[in-house]
């Protein structure tokens, strides 16, 4: 199964029947979900990552860690 987004989802769901509930509790796992408005997603996709290329681009990845807090929540190892 794809995803991991939630522990108790156990199966993916489709856009005709897009939820079940389990534990009391309404549990949304529509797969790829992008696939739905291809064209969309692109420009969604692009237009927020690129900003985070280009500022990566310009300074050296040290710098950028440090002014850019966001990119810390990304971070998984960093070796000195």
């Amino acid at each position: 199964m794809e995803g991991g987004s939630v522990e108790t989802i156990d199966r993916i769901t489709i856009h005709e029947n897009p939820y079940f509930i389990k534990y009391g509790v309404v549990h949304y796992s529509v797969a790829n979900i992008p696939r739905a408005v291809p064209r969309t997603s692109t420009f969604v996709l692009t237009n927020v990552t690129i900003p985070y290329a280009i500022d990566i681009a310009n300074k050296v990845y040290k710098k950028t860690l440090l002014e850019n807090k966001s990119f810390l929540n990304g971070l998984n190892i960093y070796y000195q």
